[in-house]
Parts: structure tokens; sequence; C-alpha cells
């Protein structure tokens, strides 16, 4: 048995797929440029330095100036991708993005707890198409593995895969709801002067319902059914779907932003009435690993705009200072095994996937950080795992996968190399 065929369960019990797609954000005609192009370093500059990118990123550094950024921990998932799901709200997004939405909360603190956050917004996701009354919906692979891993339906050796760990370790709960209430929670103790609104994404349709929310500095919290009740799920999913709060039921903080999301359903429904069948399978083109907390679909808006185009993983770093009361930064080893443990669920189901199935798209891997040399670290660590060395050399529709390192600061690319272009100096 080969290694990807051992090495498959995540996929075997996540959630359905079925299609890739690509937001307009751009006219086809210019879009189709970029579609078109072998992906080069340049492709990544020029897309980066496009009137549309940069818009995004001087109003990103804007909203963090007014203290008006919201960020949004979720899923690495390509259909649940954050910046998204508002019509013309994205630019203000933060994004922290990790499998089942369960990275470790001490690592990204700096991000949540800054004076240019206005709010937090803590989301899972689910298929609105495949759902069952009383029962928590799926449609996240993180929660689905967590659920067989809780009922001890996981063998030996499929535990012992890096990706199993990681959920078993980081994933809070199956559940659509608790998991990201019982993370909300966690987060208030690290940025205690935030408001943070609790619900789920829709993937289907990118609608976010909002279940509940924590209300700053420990003045209380509310949910869409009592408190003591949020394990029932009869009472959760009387028909399969989340019980959502009132918009009056909302402090108005978190009002607009929600608003701005259900005008962009409307609106991406109304243009597209197959959008639904499109967000059913995950085949990203891209797989996204970085540290800049404006994410790649709003610097990258011709490659990567919209849902289903990136698979997107946050990779934290760490502030030291040195003997001479410099500051140095770093990621620990510990940040490093994070990571790759991530990685590895798009790489493997890339290396197995038949056309059609979930990530049979995915050719291209991004590192990226504010430092080459932290942007280099992570591929260089990912190339010493053989996992992932199968899935570099194996061809795609006839042509070598690729891997870029890029240098991103303040939401600017300032430089962009091919890994195998570096292996070769």
């Amino acid at each position: 048995m080969s290694y990807v065929e051992k090495n498959t369960y995540f996929g075997r019990i996540g959630a359905s797929y079925r299609y890739h797609y690509m937001e307009k954000s751009l006219p086809e005609p210019e879009r189709s440029k970029f579609k078109e192009l072998p992906f080069t370093a340049d492709l990544f500059l020029k897309d980066n330095q496009s009137p549309e990118a940069q818009n995004n990123i001087r109003r990103a550094l804007e909203a963090k100036s007014l203290h008006a950024r919201i960020v949004v921990d979720v899923c690495s998932d390509a259909r649940s991708a954050a910046e998204p799901l508002f019509d013309t709200m994205g630019p203000q997004v933060a994004s922290l993005n990790s499998v089942a939405g369960s990275a470790p909360i001490e690592r990204t603190a700096y991000v949540l707890n800054h004076e240019g956050v206005g709010q937090i917004f803590v989301l899972s996701h689910f298929d609105s198409q495949a759902l069952t009354p009383d029962e928590s919906p799926e449609g996240c692979g993180g929660r689905t593995v967590k659920k067989h891993l809780s009922h001890g339906s996981v063998s030996e050796e499929e535990r012992d895969l890096p990706i199993m760990k990681y959920v078993d370790s980081n994933v809070i709960s199956s559940d659509v709801f608790l998991q990201p209430w019982e993370r909300a929670k966690l987060i208030a103790k690290y940025a205690p002067d935030k408001h943070i609104l609790v619900g789920t994404v829709d993937h289907r349709t990118g609608l976010i319902i909002p279940m509940g929310y924590v209300w700053a500095g420990g003045k209380g919290a509310y949910t869409s059914v009592p408190l003591h009740d949020i394990r029932d799920t009869k009472l959760m999913y009387p028909d399969g779907y989340p019980q959502s709060l009132k918009l009056e039921e909302i402090p108005e903080i978190f009002r607009p932003a929600l608003i701005d999301n259900q005008n962009k359903v409307k609106r991406k429904l109304k243009e597209d009435p197959t959008f639904r069948e499109k967000m059913g399978t995950q085949r990203p083109c891209f797989v996204v690993v970085r540290d800049s907390i404006i994410g790649a679909r709003l610097r990258y808006p011709n490659l990567m705009g919209g849902m289903n185009k990136a698979f997107s993983i946050f990779a934290p770093y760490h502030k030291e200072r040195n003997i001479n009361g410099g500051v140095y930064i770093t990621r620990t080893q510990e940040d490093l095994e994070t990571v790759l443990s991530q990685l590895q669920y798009p790489i493997i189901e890339g290396l197995k996937a038949k056309p059609g199935e979930a990530f049979d798209q995915t050719s291209v891997v991004v590192f990226e950080s504010n430092l080459f040399y932290l942007a280099k670290e992570l591929a260089d660590a990912a190339m010493d795992e053989e996992w992932f060395k199968a899935w570099y050399r194996q061809k795609k529709d006839g042509k070598p996968r690729d891997i870029f390192v890029g240098v991103v600061r303040s939401g600017r690319t300032t430089a962009m190399y091919n890994y195998e272009e570096l292996l070769k100096q």
C-alpha cells in the first residue's frame, strides 16, 4: 500500500466536495489574463500592485488606524474565506485561519488584542444541504474528524498522522456552535477588552448565522438559546439548521458587518443562481501559509479573490529581545509543527485526488512572511516532510507543481521567489 493510500482518512470522513469557483472582482476578460498565464513570481507581484489590491491594502491599514479592524477567527477551508463574506467591508477583515478554527490562541493573542481591532468574529462553517434534524450540522472536515476521534472510530495507525494529532489536541468540539463558543470564551481571556461575536457560516451561501456573543470586560454573554441548553442539539438544531439570533438581539457594534454580509449573499445568489452547487466541493488552486494579517485574497484579488480559491493557514511568529534590547523575530519549533500538521491535510488530499474531487485543482503552495528567512524556513520545513515532497514531485496535468516564497510587509509583497530557483542559488 502506498503512502497516499495509507493516509486518506481525513478526506474520507470530511465534507463532500464538488466544484471549483473563482469570484469575479475584475471584468472577466481582464481576470482571464491571470487565469491563463503560468504561475510566476512576477505574476504575484503584478497582482499585488494592481489598483484593486492597493485599494484593499489602503483600506485595511485605514481600518487599523481607526480601530475598526474586524478579526475573523475561522477555518482554513477555501469555502469559508473571511474576506469575501462581506460586500463592502472585506478590507476591514483580518483573518486568522486554521483547520476547524483551532490554532493555539496564545500564539495569536498579539493579533486579537491589538488596539486596531474593533471586534472579533469567531466562526465555524457547515453545509446547509447536508442537514439532519436534532443534530449539529456537518461540512467541516476538522470537526468531523474530531467527532470520529471522540467516538474511538479511528485506527491507531491513523491517529499517528500529524493532522490527526493536531485535531485531537486543538479542536475543542465537533459541534458547529460549541467549537467557536468555547474558543470565544478562551479568546476573551487573552483579549478582555474586545467584543466577540460567535456564529457559523453556511458555506453554500456565505451567510453568517450569529448564535451568540461575549461582551468585553467579562460583562456577560448571550446565546440564541438559554445558556444551560446550548448542549441540547434538539433545541439548537431542531430542523438541522443552527438557531440564529435576531438582528435586534445583537449589539449595535456587530450589526453593520452582519448586514453587509447579508447584502453580499443576496447579490451573489442573484448574480449566480448556481453558487450553492459550486460551493459543495473544496477545490482551491492555492494553499497559502502566511503571517500577514491582511489576507492573501485582498492582496492577490485576481489570483485568489473570492470563495474556494485558496486554502489559508495563519503562521504566527514570536518577537524576542536580545541582550542589547533589540527586537528579533523568530518562529518556535512548536509553531512550525503546528503549521506543518495543518498543511498535511490539503497536501495529502491533493496527492490522492481524482478529477472532480477535493483538492484536485491544488497546484501552488505559497509560503509568506515579513522576513525572507522566516518564509524560507517554512518552505524548507515542508520539504523535509515525505508527504510534501511526494506532492511536489507529482505532476499536475503534465506540469510540475509550484512553490513560492514571498516577503510581505504591511500587505505589500516586496519580493517573491520560485522555491526551485532558490535551491539552485
